[in-house]
């Protein structure tokens, strides 16, 4: 079953390598994420991360955020998060909200099928008249990935992301996000990653499509007893 599902995993980025050379991407941008992990619990994670995007081939600052995650593994295969964005840009800053889910299914030894449900609320200001003639529509986006562990340290994966807008409470797909990656676990406390998405804009006015660069480098704080304990001796 393992040979059938290595030849699967080498299909989507095929097809991605297909599409990259046969379509139009008008922007090249780099993102960059840095943050630590911190376990409250056994089933409970906190993260803090910045991230900070460069627009226009990558020479023009776009966009940076400072992020709060917060999830806890309800069992094997459930997890529940929120995370919490701020953002600080050119024209306007905003506030950005996440509800999400995510499921995890394993194909054999090495695959692994994921699934994450994700709410996503923006919000420029928390003014009653300022949100009455600038409304923010909620977006839906059902994230589903497939990944393979080399080893204990390297993963590799694809995904497709489809985005949701619902406006008046009539759904619009607009927006189309995928590509691969891969994660990499330096010395059991560093986590690395890298992708390489493309984006694809429809059902808008003006649609625009971009590719980026995604770097991912997020440390593994230990518990506080730990901590204390080192520095005890």
């Amino acid at each position: 079953m393992v040979a059938p599902l290595k030849r699967l995993l080498l299909l989507p980025f095929f097809l991605f390598a297909i599409s990259v050379m046969g379509q139009d991407v008008k922007d090249f941008e780099s993102w960059t994420n840095v943050g630590v992990n911190y376990p409250l619990t056994k089933k409970t994670n906190l993260s803090l991360k910045y991230i900070i995007g460069f627009v226009d081939n990558s020479t023009k600052f776009e966009r940076s955020m400072i992020s709060a995650q917060f999830d806890r593994k309800m069992n094997k295969w459930l997890k529940l998060g929120f995370e919490y964005r701020y953002a600080f840009q050119y024209d306007i800053d905003f506030h950005r909200f996440w509800f999400y889910a995510t499921i995890k299914k394993g194909l054999g030894k090495k695959f692994e099928l994921t699934w994450r449900p994700l709410f996503q609320y923006d919000v420029e200001y928390f003014d009653r008249e300022y949100m009455q003639y600038n409304p923010s529509w909620p977006v839906t986006r059902n994230m589903v990935s497939l990944n393979y562990k080399f080893n204990k340290k390297l993963e590799l994966y694809f995904y497709v992301d489809p985005y949701v807008k619902w406006k008046n409470q009539q759904p619009n797909f607009y927006r189309f996000r995928y590509g691969p990656g891969l994660n990499y676990l330096y010395q059991k406390k560093l986590n690395l990653g890298l992708e390489f998405v493309i984006i694809d804009e429809f059902n808008v006015n003006n649609p625009w499509s971009y590719s980026f660069v995604n770097i991912k480098c997020i440390y593994d704080l230990p518990k506080w007893k730990k901590i204390i304990k080192k520095l005890k001796y």
